[in-house]
């Protein structure tokens, strides 16, 4: 388990096309603080839901943030994280793990959810 998150016994993970039904529905937190909205959702190398791109709520250039999508669950317009905002908020200088295998590693590490391994 990662920084700040706490897990949905018995949640199952929703799939890559439901996750990208989500995409423009506002994310909020573990504490229903709202983050920002659902910008895209980052397929891992499965195939599957890797990341979730939040855009912050403000006027002009907002941050993005990354979150993991594995334990992010979805319903009548809203994006819910078991993860703390300002932990999500942290992610904004980390990089978009998109760019490169460096960005994601940090995303992982700070996260907590593990190392891609070398091919």
């Amino acid at each position: 388990m990662g920084v700040g998150s706490k897990r949905l016994a018995g949640a199952t993970p929703a799939n890559l096309a439901e996750m990208r039904e989500w995409i423009g529905w506002r994310v909020d937190d573990v504490n229903g603080s709202s983050i920002g909205r659902l910008n895209d959702v980052i397929e891992d190398e499965s195939g599957r839901p890797g990341w979730l791109a939040i855009n912050e709520l403000r006027f002009g250039e907002g941050r993005r943030f990354i979150a993991p999508a594995r334990e992010a669950t979805g319903s009548r317009g809203r994006v819910w994280l078991p993860i703390d905002r300002a932990v999500v908020r942290g992610s904004a200088e980390l990089g978009n793990p998109l760019r490169s295998p460096q960005a994601e590693r940090r995303l992982r590490a700070y996260y907590g959810v593990g190392v891609r391994r070398a091919a």
